[in-house]
């Protein structure tokens, strides 16, 4: 495993409070160790990386995507590992980002989890790794209306947002592992992030 810190900036997330942050690049097969209150935001994965997170596979395909210069978030606690399998693309660069304000759900093997959007609250989420095969659904509270972020039949908005109150379901087919990052806020962001490496 090789990691190298390739650029360091200051990085003020909404979310945050200011806090220094160094891109680093895991080179080859190796593992990220991310602990409780920590979050690494990935901006760069190699085209053929196979990803892995505590054990379970992560399809990290491109063309999985649909998006242009994705940022995927992973708050710990959980380790991302890579293997050697395809050669020398195999690398992921990311940025620590300290604070346990972001949050993550792994979902796998057809399980449903759920989010509860407080009112006055707005979910905004990542990008999603393992998207082709996972379906994200938003119900209002006293609705019985169901309305889709994201499906795995068809590719649909690339990271949301919705207001609250209401209640996420995030789920993956069976055979499959996806990650969900998000966090909230009192509005809607408007704007990617301008501070993280693109």
């Amino acid at each position: 495993m090789k990691l190298a810190v390739i650029a360091c900036l200051s990085l003020p997330i909404v979310l945050l409070a200011k806090t220094s942050a160094c891109a680093e690049t895991l080179y080859g097969p190796g593992t990220i160790i991310i602990p409780t209150n920590q979050t690494i935001v990935i901006n760069t994965i190699g085209i053929n990386a196979k990803l892995y997170i505590d054990g379970q596979f992560v399809d990290t395909n491109p063309a999985a995507f649909n998006v242009n210069n994705p940022r995927f978030a992973i708050a710990g606690p959980h380790s991302v590992t890579t293997t050697d399998e395809n050669g020398p693309d195999v690398f992921v660069t990311f940025q620590r980002v300290k604070g346990p304000l972001i949050n993550t759900v792994v979902t796998s093997g057809g399980q449903t989890n759920t989010v509860n959007v407080p009112a006055g609250k707005t979910i905004q989420f990542f990008d999603w790794l393992g998207r082709t095969e996972l379906t994200v659904t938003i119900q209002p509270t006293n609705s019985v209306a169901k309305y889709n972020l994201v499906s795995h039949v068809y590719n649909q908005f690339t990271h949301p947002s919705a207001t609250g109150p209401a209640t996420v379901e995030i789920s993956s087919v069976i055979g499959s592992t996806s990650i969900v990052s998000y966090y909230f806020v009192s509005r809607p962001r408007t704007t990617p992030p301008t501070d993280l490496i693109y």
